[in-house]
């Protein structure tokens, strides 16, 4: 706030004509008239630079000079003091700073005057000089270059440093900064402002084809002055590489399914291999595609970016069919010969309605394979022989008990093998008379032929006594006597 504070009354001060530029760096107070007889040297002189370099903690030095001119005749002694900036009077309790300088003519004295980040007012009142705070010092950064790259200007960031930039020329006349005392006013075609051009800068900066200015400033525009013997850089001029290439990335293309989408881009053209230009886009696939991104005018392909595709057209995937029943001709009984008698192995014996396990060869595993029951030829179904080479076949349960021949073809109607098998139809329980007291059948059971007359002679019991009760209820006689 007191840096704003000052500047601001700095550039007051200067508009009003209170400050002069002495060798255009350091603001200075002329002599007032004094009321003594002897005048005061009209070369009599206290001026400072208005920026001082200061340290990290915000701490610096200010260098005030003071010449009296050959013809001075004022006080033998001179008065002076400073006050932070904030400070309205050179009241004692807001002395910073002071020093009694020893005035003679012809003096020419340079003092260093301590300078904080609340910046200094230098007050003098002397018969024959004074100067009531209108000199000042703040500290000030040193103006820090901008950078180009390419044909792009970044603006460093500063808190107390303003940036301004125009173009070199306009419309083929030349753009000048103009400064005044202690500011600059701004950038001029002639007598015109250009307004839009004479506003602060930040972050990166275009070159125009005429090139670029770029100036740096104290706060609210101030002119960057630290003393009479160095100038402080704070304008710079960079010039338009039309010949420059910008490094750019393409964007890559994206596939999906048979489809490539290609990037809309303004630095890149995409082509095919034959050289066709590939519009932005969905591109059906109907074949193996390369795509090369060619940069246009100003970029150049970026250090180790890709810019080819490979893009493979995937055909359409055909269903797995469903397994079939294979096909087989008629069997006939003129199938089976001597030749492949026992290529497949039956049980010698079989039950009606039981299943068997026949050996077809484990060289056939996974094979799908007919089965026939001869001598009248039986379609038993169709098996998958499982890895060990055998499968499972049920014996019709309604097959006549005798002699028959089991046969299996492969899906192409040929005989693998076959066997003969001796079927027997099954056992069933038996309830004759004859069984008793003797295994019942298939359920091996033995009962008793004394177990059998107790049951008979106990129900017959139950059913005399029923007889009985029944009588008692029909006649009447009996229930009065």
């Amino acid at each position: 706030m007191a840096v704003r504070k000052f500047v601001g009354t700095l550039l007051s001060a200067i508009l009003g004509g209170a400050l002069i530029a002495t060798g255009g760096l350091a603001a200075s107070a002329t002599t007032t008239p004094s009321e003594s007889s002897a005048g005061p040297a009209e070369d009599s002189t206290v001026a400072m630079p208005p920026h001082v370099l200061c340290d990290a903690s915000g701490k610096g030095k200010a260098t005030l000079h003071i010449s009296l001119g050959d013809d001075w005749a004022g006080d033998a002694e001179i008065d002076v003091a400073a006050t932070s900036f904030d400070a309205n009077t050179a009241a004692t309790d807001q002395v910073i700073w002071s020093k009694t300088v020893a005035a003679e003519p012809g003096m020419d004295e340079t003092l260093t005057v301590p300078v904080d980040d609340r910046g200094i007012r230098i007050w003098v009142s002397e018969d024959g000089l004074s100067y009531q705070g209108n000199i000042a010092a703040m500290c000030q950064s040193e103006p820090i270059a901008p950078v180009q790259t390419g044909n792009t200007v970044s603006i460093p960031e500063a808190e107390d440093l303003q940036y301004f930039a125009a173009p070199k020329t306009l419309d083929g006349q030349s753009v000048e900064a103009k400064w005044g005392p202690a500011s600059f006013y701004g950038f001029y075609v002639g007598s015109e402002r250009l307004d839009s051009a004479s506003v602060e800068v930040a972050g990166d900066v275009a070159i125009p084809e005429s090139g670029l200015q770029v100036i740096a400033t104290g706060q609210f525009g101030t002119k960057i002055e630290f003393d009479s013997e160095r100038e402080s850089a704070s304008s710079w001029n960079f010039d338009y590489d039309a010949n420059l290439k910008v490094p750019q990335t393409p964007p890559a293309p994206t596939q999906d399914g048979n489809s490539v989408v290609i990037p809309a881009s303004d630095a890149f053209t995409y082509v095919a291999a034959d050289g066709k230009t590939l519009e932005a886009g969905n591109l059906p696939l109907t074949e193996d595609l390369v795509v090369t991104a060619q940069p246009k005018k100003d970029v150049t392909i970026a250090t180790g970016a890709t810019s080819s595709w490979e893009f493979k057209f995937v055909p359409e995937s055909t269903p797995t069919p469903a397994a079939t029943t294979p096909a087989m001709s008629v069997p006939v009984a003129e199938d089976l010969s001597a030749q492949n008698r026992g290529k497949t192995q039956t049980p010698a014996q079989a039950t009606a309605g039981e299943s068997i396990l026949v050996t077809v060869g484990d060289a056939h595993a996974g094979e799908y394979v007919n089965v026939v029951m001869f001598s009248t030829p039986r379609d038993l179904g169709q098996f998958l022989v499982a890895a060990n080479g055998t499968i499972l076949v049920t014996v019709p349960d309604d097959l006549a008990a005798g002699d028959h021949r089991l046969a299996v073809y492969d899906g192409g109607g040929e005989v693998l093998g076959w066997d003969p098998v001796s079927v027997k139809l099954p056992i069933l329980a038996t309830t004759s008379p004859d069984a008793l007291g003797s295994p019942m059948g298939a359920t091996g059971i033995t009962v008793p032929f004394g177990t059998i007359a107790m049951a008979v002679l106990l129900l017959g019991a139950g059913a005399a006594a029923f007889i009985l009760q029944r009588r008692r209820d029909q006649d009447p006689t009996e229930e009065n006597s």
